[in-house]
């Protein structure tokens, strides 16, 4: 008698365990998918503005990058001369001051071959229409070519310059007047389909006088 009364009553436990229907399956599968969509979908949102954030960064610190060599290599120049043409132009290095300028000028004194050359900054426009800035070097001569085939652009592709404008003072010996250039440029990085605008200025100044 005692061991049916055991049977029957673990029996009828077994019968009363209750388990998850298939509506409560479903709806829990549809949450966990809607829960991993969104987090999915954020994820891949947050590594497409990072990826964004890194190219905008990256273009800007092109910018820097070509201040930075303009600013190195004039402030050991001399004969620091106004550039105020965009047009194709034969240009002389003798110094000369300017309010507006759209680049300048200089001779660098090379100490191994013992030359000066001459070495010129300014704002062209690419193959791309967009505006760079435009390194040219003349290797033991004072005399330049813009826009010729010693002329590169310096600023990344990513880069549209609109603004390059020099100041020249002090190019003259007699004036006393330490020689400086300040730069003053403005543009947009553009990147992965984004614009940020930028706006730098700086000062050349020579290290010694002339």
């Amino acid at each position: 008698m005692y061991n049916s009364i055991m049977y029957t009553s673990h029996y009828k436990n077994k019968i009363n365990i209750k388990a998850f229907t298939l509506v409560e399956v479903l709806v829990a599968t549809t949450i966990f998918i809607v829960i991993m969509l969104v987090a999915v979908t954020s994820l891949l949102a947050s590594q497409r503005s990072s990826k964004k954030g890194q190219a905008i960064r990256s273009a800007l610190d092109n910018v820097q990058f070509s201040l930075e060599s303009i600013t190195r290599s004039g402030r050991l120049g001399s004969l620091y001369t106004c550039i105020n043409s965009t047009g194709t132009t034969t240009l002389s290095i003798v110094g000369g001051d300017c309010a507006t300028g759209t680049g300048f000028a200089f001779g660098l004194y090379d100490p191994i071959t013992k030359i000066t050359d001459g070495y010129a900054f300014y704002l062209g426009t690419t193959i791309t229409s967009r505006g760079a800035i435009f390194r040219c070097i003349n290797r033991g001569s004072l005399s330049l070519t813009l826009k010729g085939s010693d002329c590169t652009a310096v600023t990344s592709p990513d880069i549209d310059v609109t603004k390059f404008i020099t100041i020249v003072n002090g190019s003259d010996i007699a004036d006393g007047i330490q020689p400086s250039v300040k730069i003053i440029m403005e543009g947009t990085a553009n990147a992965s389909n984004e614009q940020t605008q930028f706006f730098i200025q700086t000062l050349v100044s020579q290290r010694q006088f002339e």
